[in-house]
């Protein structure tokens, strides 16, 4: 069934993909979502470059390296809002020509286990919206996926005989990791995944200390992008910000609430893939324990999760199926929010348990690419969810923001489920419900 669909089935919904997307970009001339929001410092990158001014006056928490792009590549097609939406969709195409097109063919790439989270990244409810409209997320995702893939192919390659060239690679891939880091700050997580991975990659090697200071002095420059930002703003959160936008805080604290949010919506996009993938060894009586333990703290703070602290907000795909429900009666919303509740939680706990097999079943030495990939998404959930922790103001945790992990999702979920009919089902409706949640703005 995988050999069937993996050459047509991604380049074709790729193709749709980017078809539908620029025919909104160039139908719609005028801002929708957060266009606005963001176009201020798109247009101050156009028009005065990058420089250390223009990055003191960036007022977006998000990062600048998105901005830029939209901003210097978009003068070239004009100084409007088409050609600053155009530059965002560029980003987009170049994913898909380089995970559907260049790497299936290229020697030491994970390809199935790749190209499928490439699909499972425009099944995503937001995909559409970010190509389309001047989201952020589109170059940050291209920075820090073909990052990740260079080093992959990396590690494969013969140490003792290409070493200039693997740290060639591990160079490149190390700034890519660093651009996307300031492209969306929640990309930090690359930076401890990438080297716990190398860590676990050379773990049972004969000569795993010599690579792992090898690939250590190699992929230092990911840090490089990283402090220079934070010198310039004088933290992770641009100087303007307060200034601009008084009515946002953001800091580094401690904010357990804002777990939640992540691992929820974690369980409750995977719940359809593990249904239609389903497997007899994938649930058992202790799965429960976990979102009954969920909706049971929930509740005793006697609030809905779509409300408390930092966590879900109105703009949400499932926060409106909720107020949906309040609107008719209150306790069909108390229902609603905890069936949501204990699906995300079953689902959370389920994929726990199955990266913890995958991981028990590595082979100590010589990890193949398809191992070193499945090792790097386990990494990123794991410190993309940890990271929320540290958070701490009132910027909620945006549903639009599992984006940034999305495709790592795809790569665990991929690595045991299988591509069936009913999953490519689902991924279509899923790809459906994206294009709804595009022009309904």
């Amino acid at each position: 069934m995988i050999e069937k669909y993996f050459t047509r089935l991604p380049v074709g919904i790729w193709f749709v993909f980017c078809v539908i997307s620029i025919i909104y970009v160039s139908t719609h001339n005028y801002p929708v979502f957060d266009d606005s929001f963001n176009l201020t410092d798109i247009k101050r990158y156009a028009q005065h470059g990058l420089n250390i001014k223009s990055i003191q006056q960036h007022a977006n928490p998000a990062g600048l390296a998105s901005y830029v792009w939209a901003g210097v590549i978009g003068k070239i097609f004009g100084d409007n809002l088409v050609s600053y939406r155009l530059s965002m969709w560029m980003a987009w195409v170049l994913i898909f020509l380089i995970f559907t097109l260049l790497q299936p063919n290229l020697e030491n790439s994970p390809v199935p286990l790749f190209t499928f989270s490439i699909l499972f990244l425009i099944s995503d409810f937001y995909s559409l919206l970010a190509a389309s409209t001047l989201l952020t997320e589109g170059p940050s995702l291209l920075f820090a996926l073909t990052g990740f893939w260079i080093l992959t192919i990396s590690i494969q390659k013969d140490f003792t005989r290409q070493k200039p060239f693997i740290f060639t690679l591990n160079v490149i891939a190390s700034l890519l990791v660093g651009l996307a880091v300031i492209s969306r700050i929640y990309y930090i997580t690359l930076i401890p995944a990438m080297y716990l991975t190398l860590a676990i990659c050379f773990l049972h090697d004969k000569t795993g200390v010599q690579k792992m200071l090898f690939y250590g002095i190699s992929t230092v420059f990911c840090i490089v992008p990283v402090v220079l930002l934070y010198l310039l703003w004088g933290g992770f959160t641009p100087p303007m910000l307060k200034q601009v936008y008084p009515m946002f805080s953001s800091h580094i604290g401690f904010n357990l609430n804002r777990i939640l949010p992540p691992i929820l919506y974690i369980g409750l996009y995977s719940f359809p893939i593990l249904v239609a993938g389903w497997q007899r060894e994938f649930i058992s009586w202790h799965h429960l324990i976990f979102p009954v333990l969920l909706i049971a703290i929930i509740n005793i703070q006697d609030v809905y999760v779509w409300r408390m602290g930092v966590p879900f907000v109105g703009t949400g795909f499932f926060d409106n199926v909720i107020s949906i429900l309040n609107q008719k009666n209150r306790l069909l919303g108390m229902i609603g929010s905890n069936l949501c509740i204990a699906t995300g939680g079953l689902s959370f706990s389920i994929i726990c348990e199955q990266c913890y097999r995958k991981l028990k079943k590595l082979p100590e030495v010589s990890l193949k690419s398809d191992d070193i990939a499945l090792v790097f998404g386990i990494m990123m959930l794991f410190f993309f969810c940890l990271e929320q922790i540290l958070i701490q103001g009132n910027i909620s945790f945006y549903e639009r923001y599992m984006l940034q992990i999305y495709p790592f999702l795809g790569i665990v979920l991929f690595s045991f489920i299988k591509l069936t009919p009913k999953v490519i089902i689902w991924l279509c409706i899923s790809f459906c419900i994206s294009i709804f949640m595009l022009y309904r703005n």
